[in-house]
């Protein structure tokens, strides 16, 4: 069952970069918002896939993360700042 959830974190997380990289190479705030919005998903799953499993720590840090990246709005950020923040 854990090697399912690595797996599946995997997955995430190489979504989770891809959407980080499209943020940092994009100017369209809809591709921003949408990736940001993505980014928020795959931490949320992520958190809950976690949850399942004997990694109280993991989740406990992926919602810290959550609660940091919604002090942001990706799309009121310039380029520079989203490059800092990321």
């Amino acid at each position: 069952m854990e090697n399912q959830f690595i797996i599946e974190a995997g997955e995430l997380l190489d979504e989770l970069e891809k959407s980080f990289l499209d943020i940092l190479n994009t100017q369209s705030e809809e591709f921003v918002h949408t990736s940001s919005t993505n980014i928020f998903r795959v931490f949320h799953n992520l958190k809950g896939a976690s949850s399942f499993y004997p990694y109280k720590r993991l989740t406990n840090d992926i919602h810290k993360i959550e609660d940091f990246l919604s002090t942001f709005n990706f799309t009121d950020l310039s380029s520079r700042d989203r490059e800092s923040v990321i």
